[in-house]
């Protein structure tokens, strides 16, 4: 079975036959390379192409992203084994590490579109919105860039939540709610964190 492949159209079947396995190389990658993706999609919305090479983008993506990234799935795999547990679920925190990992597949699939976009558009890619001197098919790439990204993050929560259905045993509602709750719990955490840092005096991370 190529997880990787068959998880965009039969996630359950793929969850199913992870839900034994440990934890492996292909978690931590798939992590990692969700993170680097967001690093990517924080650096258009901050446009940073506008103040860096696209070089210098990639290897920031890939020194923060890789780190962050893993971080947040084992944080959001105890949040999710958590609340799981207290909605009625079975799954244990392996297992969640599997679905918040193969269920980014999408996402860590536009990794190719961020880097056509940037051999197309160069430091444009990392540019929010399209200056009035901008030529409009290079408009139009920028537009679509982003869509395609939003789509396919789109479909890597419909990934997590159905993973999230087939592995704790819930119902496809219940499990919608836990998925919601929990991306809600992890960003107030998030928010916690960088509260107690500016009180403690010490420097936000530049993402």
């Amino acid at each position: 079975m190529n997880a990787f492949q068959e998880v965009w159209v039969r996630p359950r079947k793929v969850f199913r036959e992870l839900s034994s396995r440990p934890i492996g190389i292909i978690d931590y990658v798939l992590s990692a390379a969700q993170g680097m993706v967001g690093v990517l999609a924080l650096d258009r919305m901050n446009n940073l192409g506008l103040t860096a090479d696209v070089t210098q983008i990639f290897l920031k993506a890939a020194a923060q992203g890789s780190l962050s990234g893993i971080a947040i799935i084992w944080i959001q795999a105890w949040i999710y084994t958590w609340m799981g547990r207290r909605a009625g679920g079975v799954a244990n925190r392996t297992q969640v590490i599997h679905v918040l990992a193969y269920g980014s597949a999408p996402l860590v699939g536009s990794l190719g579109i961020w880097c056509l976009a940037t051999l197309l558009l160069g430091p444009n890619a990392f540019i929010e919105r399209a200056g009035g001197d901008t030529d409009n098919f290079v408009a139009l790439l920028m537009y679509l860039q982003i869509i395609a990204h939003v789509l396919l993050a789109i479909w890597s929560a419909i990934l997590q939540i159905m993973g999230l259905s087939e592995v704790h045993k819930l119902q496809t509602r219940g499990a919608t709610g836990t998925w919601l709750l929990g991306q809600f719990v992890a960003a107030f955490a998030l928010l916690i964190i960088m509260v107690l840092l500016v009180g403690l005096g010490a420097p936000l991370p530049q993402i």
